[in-house]
Parts: structure tokens; C-alpha cells; sequence
């Protein structure tokens, strides 16, 4: 009974979240980004109404947390439904 209580200990962790290095190749499928619900036109300014969080999340795009990074910002391109939107597309 000891040695299944600390199995147990074990599998529950630090309670640190991370990725683990058997989930990094699906990292980019589980999350999830910032995505035009709309088009979106160059110069004008983003709102949150405007954005919708979607999988997949690629690299370099922003997370749903980023959201207060992305809003108020005028949109440096035209940005198009259901495109994620990343640094570059900001104004």
C-alpha cells in the first residue's frame, strides 16, 4: 500500500505546469490563438469583438491571454477571417 501511495505521489507531480517533452509536438494543435472574426482593414483599430480564439496556435501568433496586447492596436495589414493574428500585424 506504501509503494502505491508514492506511485501515486509521483504521477500527481510538482504541480508546475509545463510542457512535457512527449507533448511538444502537439503543442501547437492543443492550444489555441487569436483569430480575425471578421476582416479586419488596414488602419483600423482591433476590438475585442473582433477576435475569437482558435485551434491551432502556431508559433508566433498570440494566445488567447495576449488579448489585451492585440486590442486598441491599429491593424498594420488587412487581416481576414479566421486568420491568427502575430506582432506584425500590429500598427
Amino acid at each position: 500500500m506504501i509503494a502505491a501511495t508514492r506511485e501515486l505521489e509521483l504521477a500527481l507531480g510538482d504541480g508546475i505546469k509545463r510542457v512535457e517533452e512527449n507533448e511538444q509536438e502537439s503543442v501547437i494543435v492543443q492550444r489555441r490563438a487569436l483569430r480575425a472574426k471578421k476582416t479586419i482593414n488596414e488602419k483600423e483599430g482591433i476590438r475585442e469583438e473582433d477576435l475569437e480564439a482558435l485551434r491551432p496556435c502556431p508559433k508566433g501568433a498570440f494566445a488567447p491571454n495576449d488579448i489585451h496586447r492585440v486590442t486598441h492596436h491599429l491593424a498594420r495589414t488587412t487581416i481576414y477571417p479566421g486568420a491568427e493574428i502575430y506582432p506584425k500585424d500590429l500598427g
